[in-house]
């Protein structure tokens, strides 16, 4: 209780100091020069965001949202906004989230007070946005091109269920019914046949990384592979910041060594980071994983395989390989 309450006052104390030096600075930041990290839960976002947030004058703001202020939309969990929706009320929020106004003391924790006092810009990442991403792309325009972080589906269902903070449904949430229902108009029939959590779990993902993948644009939006950020990072980064016109700060470069604060014990490390990328395949069984790849083949995801590793090539080029269903998301 005594160290919960020392949090507490830690982070009201941080986030007095904060929004004082917000205020002194507000008209500094503008919300088209906020670098923006996607992805799913236990997709590498916060590691990612990380390294970007690394040089000197950058802030991490970690999830600022706050879904309570999206009820209006009907949405828990996984709010999905369609790309032509017009939503004044989420447009002035999402103009604060990207100003940097919501900065406190609990999202900005794992940064020193010092640093977050002096920042210029900021990085702010989220788990929870990817089904609003067309809809921020068409509505706001950023400075650097937003990055949306893609993992192995058997990687993300393998440590989103060995992670206790994650939730593990029994049942297909109703937040994907509705995202199925706008997209498809219906319920596809190999939704009807999930019942384990490997396949909800899989089912999940599907929706995460199909909405953002279909509205993909080059021009607005970098797709970076997890496993190639593991594997070779600095050529990740270095492509990445090309795309902003810039050369990889060294403090980028060097936090790549670095573990994720959101790094978990179950991950398995060497230097070339293939064991940490197999874990999966040591852990989820042959049954799971063959249902995990029969749902996201069924979505058009044949990127992935049993292999640790996509087909780059064809992942960053990605259509919705299967013609068996059309999404028209801002038309239902």
């Amino acid at each position: 209780m005594l160290g919960y309450l020392v949090f507490k006052t830690h982070c009201f104390l941080r986030t007095q100091a904060i929004r004082m030096s917000y205020n002194l600075k507000k008209s500094k930041f503008h919300p088209e020069e906020a670098i923006l990290v996607f992805g799913a839960p236990r997709s590498g976002t916060t590691w990612l965001a990380e390294v970007l947030s690394a040089p000197t004058g950058s802030t991490l703001i970690l999830e600022p949202l706050k879904l309570a202020h999206l009820q209006h939309l009907g949405y828990t969990e996984n709010p999905y906004i369609p790309p032509t929706a017009m939503d004044k009320a989420s447009y002035e929020y999402f103009y604060k989230i990207f100003s940097g106004k919501i900065a406190d003391g609990y999202n900005t924790y794992y940064t020193h007070l010092l640093k977050v006092l002096n920042t210029k810009q900021w990085v702010i990442k989220f788990i929870k946005a990817n089904r609003l991403l067309p809809w921020i792309l068409e509505n706001f325009h950023f400075t650097q091109k937003p990055v949306f972080i893609i993992r192995h589906p058997c990687g993300v269902v393998y440590s989103q269920m060995k992670h206790p903070f994650v939730s593990k449904p029994l049942t297909i949430p109703e937040d994907d019914l509705k995202a199925l229902k706008v997209i498809f108009g219906e319920i596809p029939e190999v939704v009807k046949k999930i019942k384990t959590r490997a396949g909800i779990k899989a089912l999940t993902w599907v929706i995460d990384n199909y909405i953002p993948l279909h509205y993909w644009k080059p021009e607005n939006l970098i797709v970076v592979p997890y496993e190639r950020l593991v594997l070779d990072g600095g050529k990740e980064l270095k492509r990445i910041y090309s795309e902003w016109g810039m050369n990889v700060p060294q403090e980028a470069l060097l936090h790549l060594r670095k573990r994720s604060k959101e790094a978990r014990g179950w991950s398995e490390f060497d230097r070339r980071g293939r064991k940490k990328l197999g874990t999966w395949k040591k852990h989820l069984s042959s049954d799971e994983i063959e249902e995990i790849l029969s749902i996201v083949h069924s979505f058009g995801f044949e990127e992935f395989s049993e292999e640790i590793e996509p087909e780059y090539e064809m992942l960053l080029q990605h259509l919705i390989h299967s013609t068996k269903y059309v999404i028209d998301a801002g038309s239902k």
